[in-house]
């Protein structure tokens, strides 16, 4: 028993995937870098401020419903997220502290009004600035440590689906979807464009590796 807790550690600070997901793990960094690059260069260009309402539903749902139909298709990559050290993944989320105060000064400018503003702003810090606690929960690697990283992986879920409901609202129920214009506009269409799909994304990684059973016998990271 104790070997095997020492493999999972070993697997932790390895924090790289198995020879056997290598090629795997060079296609996903392949892809994220084209997807960051297309959607900073469409955010700059100003496309997506003339686009329809319907596009914003569609950007944000695109990436994780793609991310999704690969990991139930594909062993090969289902195999390499169970490889992945979660860490990097809930760091990410520290952009959420940039992306609520964003949304604090369009709506003290009186660019993004409505309580939705003050709610994503807010949250989204509260989160980011969470993430790295959630990092030292699962470096501890215990029951709980998981359970502690598996609630603020919770809360933020809760979070960013609060977001995007209100932002369906004021989309196709408030009468007035121009009040999200500052949100189709460099930097902050960087949101729908790449940051919201990869909040979605990494939060139901993390929370599938966390919300197996309790075995004892390796960490949240190691491979099943």
């Amino acid at each position: 028993m104790r070997g095997e807790s020492a493999d999972g550690m070993s697997t932790i600070l390895s924090a790289s995937p198995v020879p056997a997901s290598t090629s795997v793990h060079r296609t996903v960094r392949l892809v994220l870098l084209v997807w960051a690059t297309l959607a900073v260069g469409v955010s700059v260009s100003g496309l997506f401020a003339s686009a329809p309402p319907i596009v914003f539903p569609l950007l944000i749902s695109s990436g994780p419903l793609a991310f999704l139909f690969l990991r139930a298709r594909v062993r090969s990559f289902r195999e390499y997220l169970q490889t992945v050290d979660l860490r990097p993944l809930v760091l990410f989320h520290l952009t959420r502290v940039v992306a609520g105060a964003g949304f604090l000064v369009l709506h003290q400018r009186g660019q993004l009004v409505g309580d939705l503003a003050l709610r994503a702003g807010w949250g989204d810090i509260a989160v980011g600035l969470t993430a790295p606690l959630a990092v030292l929960a699962l470096s501890v690697d215990t029951p709980a440590g998981r359970r502690g990283a598996l609630l603020w992986n919770v809360l933020g879920v809760l979070d960013i689906l609060m977001v995007l409901g209100g932002v369906q609202r004021l989309l196709f129920f408030s009468g007035t979807p121009e009040v999200l214009a500052p949100m189709t506009r460099f930097p902050y269409s960087l949101l729908p464009l790449f940051v919201v799909p990869l909040v979605l994304i990494t939060h139901f990684t993390v929370m599938v590796r966390l919300w197996r059973p309790l075995s004892g016998r390796s960490g949240p990271w190691a491979r099943r």
